[in-house]
Protein backbone atom coordinates (compact mmCIF):
# COMPACT_ATOMS: atom_id res chain seq x y z
CA UNK A 1 0.00 0.00 0.00
CA UNK A 2 1.46 3.01 -1.03
CA UNK A 3 0.08 5.44 1.71
CA UNK A 4 1.27 3.06 4.21
CA UNK A 5 4.85 2.97 2.59
CA UNK A 6 5.05 6.29 2.42
CA UNK A 7 3.41 7.20 6.05
CA UNK A 8 4.98 4.56 8.55
CA UNK A 9 8.09 5.78 8.34
CA UNK A 10 7.45 9.13 9.47
CA UNK A 11 5.25 8.19 12.28
CA UNK A 12 9.12 7.02 14.96
CA UNK A 13 7.98 5.03 17.19
CA UNK A 14 4.17 4.19 16.34
CA UNK A 15 3.24 0.37 15.89
CA UNK A 16 0.74 0.34 12.88
CA UNK A 17 -2.42 -1.55 13.46
CA UNK A 18 -5.54 -0.52 15.24
CA UNK A 19 -5.91 2.94 14.64
CA UNK A 20 -2.56 3.76 16.19
CA UNK A 21 -1.01 5.89 12.86
CA UNK A 22 -4.20 8.32 12.01
CA UNK A 23 -4.67 8.98 15.99
CA UNK A 24 -0.70 10.02 15.95
CA UNK A 25 -1.69 12.33 13.13
CA UNK A 26 -5.00 13.86 14.94
CA UNK A 27 -2.54 14.24 17.97
CA UNK A 28 -0.02 16.64 15.93
CA UNK A 29 -2.77 17.99 13.61
CA UNK A 30 -1.64 21.44 13.65
CA UNK A 31 1.92 20.90 13.45
CA UNK A 32 1.09 19.40 10.08
CA UNK A 33 1.49 20.43 6.46
CA UNK A 34 -1.48 21.88 4.91
CA UNK A 35 -1.27 19.24 2.25
CA UNK A 36 -1.24 16.23 5.28
CA UNK A 37 -4.02 17.96 7.25
CA UNK A 38 -6.65 18.03 4.07
CA UNK A 39 -5.21 14.30 3.61
CA UNK A 40 -6.23 13.41 7.01
CA UNK A 41 -9.55 15.07 7.41
CA UNK A 42 -10.45 14.00 3.62
CA UNK A 43 -9.72 10.20 5.04
CA UNK A 44 -11.83 10.79 8.18
CA UNK A 45 -14.51 11.50 6.37
CA UNK A 46 -13.81 8.20 3.98
CA UNK A 47 -13.39 6.48 7.16
CA UNK A 48 -16.85 7.60 8.84
CA UNK A 49 -18.44 7.01 5.10
CA UNK A 50 -16.98 3.38 5.40
CA UNK A 51 -18.32 2.70 9.05
CA UNK A 52 -22.02 3.55 7.45
CA UNK A 53 -21.62 1.02 4.65
CA UNK A 54 -20.52 -1.52 6.52
CA UNK A 55 -22.82 -1.19 9.63
CA UNK A 56 -25.72 -1.21 6.74
CA UNK A 57 -23.73 -4.03 5.31
CA UNK A 58 -24.28 -5.70 8.65
CA UNK A 59 -27.90 -5.47 9.03
CA UNK A 60 -28.86 -6.38 6.06
CA UNK A 61 -26.61 -9.17 6.24
CA UNK A 62 -27.00 -10.53 9.52
CA UNK A 63 -28.60 -13.96 8.59
CA UNK A 64 -26.72 -14.59 5.64
CA UNK A 65 -23.48 -14.12 8.02
CA UNK A 66 -25.29 -16.07 10.52
CA UNK A 67 -25.72 -18.74 8.14
CA UNK A 68 -22.33 -18.57 6.48
CA UNK A 69 -19.92 -17.09 9.15
CA UNK A 70 -21.50 -18.02 12.06
CA UNK A 71 -17.90 -19.61 12.82
CA UNK A 72 -15.56 -17.16 12.09
CA UNK A 73 -13.74 -14.85 14.38
CA UNK A 74 -14.09 -11.09 13.21
CA UNK A 75 -10.84 -10.20 11.39
CA UNK A 76 -9.98 -13.73 10.60
CA UNK A 77 -10.50 -15.66 7.31
CA UNK A 78 -12.00 -12.94 5.20
CA UNK A 79 -15.76 -13.12 6.55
Amino acid sequence: MVVKQRLIPTAKGVKPGEGRVLACLFAYEDKLSNRCEYALYDAAAQLEQAITALTYLAKECKDDLKTFCSDIKPGKDGC
